[in-house]
């Protein structure tokens, strides 16, 4: 079994080619950039703007790391204080907003050649057609629907949360969630529009609290008028749960210990309650291979020997997403 793992370095480098200044403007965003100081991203700030408060801190981040120190402080807090589960609550219809709409421009300006597809085409030719029996499961810890689309070019369509999972040949696993999942929360009066403004001061209050299940949110849909809130794990240090369906772990659970080939594109190593998962990778040269793929030769190194990877001799590829295509990708893909 192919195991492919994105991070968000995945989705920010997800164009192989350079782009003009008014593409570069929607390119998907990474750590403080998620908070950018602009028009787009400020009219989700305005918005939402129980969260208005707290972007400061986000802003003056000097990395990933401190902006998901204050993130998880945030989280913290929100145990005993109304006004900070009402930020968090905020925070992640904003996270929905800017996500699903810089992605969406980004993919309409590449008209849809991103990187994704271009692997998916390659793990379609060079995996599948020779190792039919062998199934592709992608871990991706992006929000966005880059890789849910792109899997669309290769005939596989993602529309439903089993379709997620129920492809013979391919699965996707999304462990802190999808711009266009939700979980449901009751609407006090349903004749009032819109039910953002309703469901906000309820669930900072306690009196309404969300569903534990899942669902997928028509495409072009108002999401502050849907019975439910965006189910995204909020990007804090030390994640210590996932936001998927308990089908989606069960499957990825099941892969794990048959995985025979590793591509990690783009990820930290991070999530460690991931990490502890791929504990139960097969180990040994001869069991797995893997191929690291980050933006800087030190960055793969880390993650290499983070997850114990050294053990099995990986291929370290310090050129990023874009610079794996060719008969680098493609050895592997037939090692």
């Amino acid at each position: 079994m192919l195991m492919v793992i994105f991070g968000a370095g995945a989705s920010w480098d997800s164009a192989n080619f350079p782009v003009d200044q008014s593409t570069e403007v929607w390119r998907p965003p990474v750590g403080r950039g998620l908070f950018a100081n602009n028009d787009y991203y400020g009219r989700f700030v305005d918005r939402y703007e129980p969260m208005r408060k707290v972007v400061h801190r986000f802003r003056s981040a000097k990395d990933s790391p401190t902006l998901e120190a204050e993130l998880e402080a945030l989280q913290d807090r929100s145990k005993g204080r109304a006004q900070t589960r009402a930020q968090l609550i905020a925070l992640r219809y904003y996270l929905q907003r800017v996500i699903s709409g810089t992605t969406q421009e980004w993919s309409n300006r590449l008209h849809g050649i991103t990187n994704y597809v271009g692997l998916l085409e390659d793990i379609d030719a060079f995996w599948t057609d020779a190792r039919k029996d062998q199934p592709v499961i992608c871990v991706t810890f992006n929000y966005d629907r880059l890789l849910d689309g792109a899997f669309g070019q290769i005939g596989v369509m993602i529309e439903s949360l089993e379709s997620y999972i129920e492809h013979p040949q391919y699965k996707v696993v999304k462990p802190h969630g999808s711009v266009n999942w939700f979980h449901h929360v009751p609407v006090p009066n349903k004749n009032l529009h819109n039910y953002y403004h309703q469901l906000l001061p309820a669930l900072a209050s306690e009196e309404l609290k969300a569903s534990e299940e899942f669902f997928v949110a028509p495409e072009l849909s108002d999401i502050e008028d849907i019975e439910g809130i965006p189910a995204l794990s909020i990007p804090v240090a030390k994640k210590t749960v996932f936001e998927m369906p308990p089908q989606h772990l069960e499957v990825l659970k099941a892969a794990i210990p048959q995985v025979t080939h590793l591509l990690i594109i783009g990820w930290r190593g991070n999530e460690q309650h991931f990490v502890d998962m791929l504990r139960a990778l097969p180990r040994g040269r001869l069991r797995l291979k893997s191929l690291v793929v980050s933006g800087s030769l030190q960055s793969a190194k880390k993650v290499a020997t983070d997850l114990n990877l050294d053990n099995v001799q990986p291929h370290i590829s310090p050129y990023g997403f874009s610079g794996i295509f060719g008969p680098e990708l493609q050895t592997f893909l037939k090692r």
